[in-house]
């Protein structure tokens, strides 16, 4: 028990253009991606809505480190709030 006893690889192809619900099942079936970026982007002092999600293609959502994708996240709405 515990001993690897094979190997498997698998090859997946991301769409870059995913809809928001789609990139967000997917992050909520990884463990606690969603909730660990929720909190990253509010330690950023930006309130957290799914809409944000809508700056990230589906293999950066994904497949990036959740800080790098809260300080983009972060970035992004606090520079669309300096523009309005």
């Amino acid at each position: 028990r515990g001993v690897p006893t094979g190997l498997l690889l698998l090859h997946v192809t991301l769409v870059d253009a995913a809809p928001r619900d789609a990139v967000l099942r997917a992050l909520l079936t990884l463990g606690t991606r969603y909730d660990d970026l929720r909190q990253a982007v509010a330690e950023r002092n930006v309130a957290w809505d799914d809409r944000l999600l809508d700056q990230l293609t589906a293999p950066v959502a994904l497949l990036d480190p959740v800080e790098q994708l809260a300080a983009q996240v972060a970035s992004a709405a606090l520079g669309s709030r300096s523009s309005t």
